[in-house]
């Protein structure tokens, strides 16, 4: 299983392309590998079949939405923990 440390690379390949990607393919969803753009597609799904299609294996891939940073939602998880 890939640790989020593996992931780093990919992510920071994202946030140095995401102004770049955002203006060409708004919405869409791109699908990274090796810090390489591989495909964008409509849907997250569209890009993960794509990507188990080629043998990519979780956490060696990234997915993301393309988006400017002023236009990401954060993603907030609450604890029942009391």
């Amino acid at each position: 299983m890939a640790t989020a440390s593996s992931l780093e690379p990919l992510i920071a390949y994202f946030r140095e392309q995401q102004r770049e990607l955002a203006k060409s393919h708004h919405g869409e969803f791109v699908l990274i590998h090796g810090k390489k753009v591989e495909g964008y597609y409509k849907e997250a799904l569209e890009a993960y079949d794509e990507a188990r299609h080629r043998g990519y294996v979780p956490g060696a891939f990234l997915i993301a939405e393309c988006l400017t940073p002023e236009e990401e939602k954060p993603i907030i998880f609450h604890s029942r923990v009391a």
